[in-house]
């Protein structure tokens, strides 16, 4: 979760653009930026908030993030876990629809349109423009017929070390079939995601 001041910055936002995006007035906002807490309508700003990743205030909030060189991308679900915000939320600030959001949060190619937006919020995401995820080196097609992982997840992990997977597989039936492509990988719950996921991440530790 990040503060107001911490989410405008990140997301290169003016204080025109945020108001807009939590649904509050410009000196609202400009009023909670210097500290004042929420006085009208908080049964509405307080939900709008947390689903962008924000520390409503008056709240304790806590930034886990990795050590990254200045300048550097990171994938758009290590993006999404890191901001806290909800599917939808994140989706409004992407002015997408969920479903495309989760399409991408799985390893699906975006527009070139779409990737630029994303790269100014320091987001790094395969266009349609470059060779297609199912065509990286991810193994025999053949290997995977029979199995359960979409040929674009196997590339995610392979392209950016994560991608998604269902809950209704198990941990087990995940990392064993990641392991007939020679990834070895380990799953954790998907903090932020509540739809019944896991993160499939490369397992650096094993």
């Amino acid at each position: 979760m990040l503060t107001l001041e911490e989410f405008k910055k990140k997301n290169k936002l003016s204080n025109e653009q945020l108001a807009a995006l939590i649904g509050i007035s410009k000196d609202t906002l400009s009023a909670m930026l210097k500290g004042r807490g929420i006085v009208r309508n908080r049964e509405k700003i307080v939900p709008k908030m947390k689903d962008l990743g924000i520390t409503p205030p008056g709240e304790g909030h806590k930034v886990e993030t990795k050590p990254r060189e200045p300048g550097e991308l990171i994938t758009i679900n290590e993006y999404f876990e890191e901001s806290g915000m909800t599917v939808k939320g994140f989706a409004e600030l992407l002015g997408v629809s969920s479903g495309s959001l989760y399409g991408w949060l799985q390893g699906r190619r975006a527009s070139e349109e779409t990737c630029e937006r994303l790269k100014r919020f320091g987001i790094k995401h395969p266009s349609y423009k470059e060779k297609p995820l199912n065509e990286s080196n991810v193994g025999k097609k053949t290997d995977n017929k029979k199995g359960f992982l979409k040929d674009f997840q196997i590339a995610a992990v392979k392209k950016f070390g994560n991608t998604i997977v269902s809950k209704r597989y198990s941990e087990k039936a995940i990392i064993d079939e990641f392991a007939k492509f020679n990834l070895k990988v380990q799953c954790r719950e998907f903090e932020t995601y509540r739809g019944g996921h896991y993160v499939v991440e490369i397992d650096y530790k094993g």
